[in-house]
């Protein structure tokens, strides 16, 4: 470049249009397009003059390119095909897609944007569809009889709710004769011995049958023990809720039989 600026000052010389120039080099070199400035030196004898506006015209040319190229910007989030396992692929953001998750609501599969709200979601459903149920079984019909362990009862078609109220109330019909009958033996029992108290002569007072009294006690004792595990089977608690109340009747019942040994003892 710096020879061509030599030469022009040398000679005075002011360069045509470059297109002027650009059709005698190719004139000159017999081409019809120049595809190096090296290859433009053929042309440099012809005439010097022309051959420097040449050259400074292709640097020219080659610094304002440089001047003007803008580097092509870098995203550092891109869009990508963000691929999912039940809905396929969508055109997402890279920070998007990396949150992002397909959803199963019931029976469905969603796009959501959020891992959290897919579980806050899911957990919401969950709770209603089992309120639903709830709801559906409070209101579904039933067969509401029982026959097992000498107890039978059948109260026809009723819900769940209406069905305990009805066995509920059998059991405690029972319980109230059972109670009512074990008062009255427990008053003859306390009577005789008012009796014997008042008597001037032991002999003339009644024998107590003691055997028969106990017996009698304990079977009542074993019938009100019997109807409240048929209660406690009818309702069905799980797990550790049936064995914890299984053992407290046991032990209420036990304390119970042993009342009835001490009340009547038989020698």
């Amino acid at each position: 470049m710096e020879e061509a600026w030599k030469i022009l000052d040398e000679n005075e010389f002011n360069c045509p249009a470059r297109n002027n120039v650009l059709d005698w080099l190719k004139s000159s070199i017999n081409k019809n397009s120049i595809s190096s400035k090296e290859e433009s030196g053929k042309a440099k004898d012809n005439n010097r003059n022309l051959w420097a506006c040449y050259i400074l015209s292709v640097e020219t040319n080659d610094a304002s390119q440089q001047s003007q190229y803008n580097p092509p910007t870098i995203d550092a989030d891109p869009v990508i095909d963000c691929n999912f396992t039940n809905i396929g692929t969508m055109r997402l953001k890279s920070s998007v897609c990396s949150k992002s998750t397909d959803c199963q609501i019931g029976d469905k599969w969603i796009y959501y944007d959020s891992v959290d709200k897919c579980k806050q979601d899911q957990k919401a459903y969950q709770d209603k569809k089992g309120e639903e149920y709830q709801r559906q079984l409070k209101e579904e019909k039933i067969n509401c009889s029982y026959t097992a362990s000498g107890y039978s009862f059948n109260f026809g078609q009723l819900t769940s709710d209406e069905c305990k109220l009805k066995y509920n109330q059998y059991f405690d019909e029972l319980d109230q004769k059972r109670n009512e009958r074990m008062q009255k033996m427990n008053e003859y029992y306390d009577n005789l011995d008012k009796e014997m108290q008042k008597q001037a002569n032991p002999t003339t007072i009644p024998v107590v049958n003691n055997t028969e009294l106990r017996e009698e006690c304990l079977g009542e004792v074993s019938s009100a023990y019997q109807s409240e595990i048929t209660r406690l089977n009818i309702d069905r608690p799980n797990g550790s809720a049936y064995i914890n109340s299984k053992n407290e009747i046991d032990r209420k019942y036990k304390s119970l039989e042993q009342n009835c040994k001490n009340r009547y003892p038989v020698n």
